[in-house]
């Protein structure tokens, strides 16, 4: 198994910065004045980087609760949440934030089918999670580091 070292409290900022540029996506979707290329190619990227997001934040979580900074290189997210390392108490946040086993086995990893859902041989199923969703775990990963480790946004 490969691990990489892993930083949840640089992960947060990093999902902050998804969160808005994702937000700022979501409005110009559902503008009226967008071209219909430009929706598409924004939704294309939209699934993309929200799919990546949600990846960042288990692993986050998942390395948290490891005695070591290492957390499994997979884009695998129910791999990610079967952990050993989780707790039942990440789990329990987890799907108090809709983040469930049973939604993870229909996603198991959708960064990887946002990427190439273009392809011919790909479903050309898209799935994308909102930016109000993604803010739900980062502030639930705020609120779970130690308080040696908090950060004011």
């Amino acid at each position: 198994m490969k691990s990489v070292e892993w930083s949840s409290l640089q992960a947060i900022s990093e999902l902050q910065g998804f969160c808005d540029l994702i937000s700022e996506w979501e409005k110009e979707i559902e503008s009226t004045e967008v071209c219909k290329d430009r929706k598409c190619a924004l939704i294309d990227t939209t699934a993309i980087m929200s799919s990546y997001a949600l990846e960042i934040a288990i692993k986050s979580f998942v390395s948290m609760d490891s005695s070591n900074a290492e957390v499994e290189c997979t884009h695998d997210l129910l791999k990610l949440y079967d952990n050993k390392d989780m707790t039942e108490d990440t789990r329990g946040l987890l799907n108090q934030a809709g983040i469930t086993r049973q939604f993870l086995e229909n996603n198991r990893a959708p960064f990887i089918e946002n990427r190439y859902s273009m392809d011919n041989n790909a479903s050309g199923k898209l799935v994308t999670y909102r930016a109000s969703s993604l803010r739900k775990l980062v502030q639930l990963l705020i609120d779970k580091l130690p308080e040696a480790h908090c950060i004011h946004f």
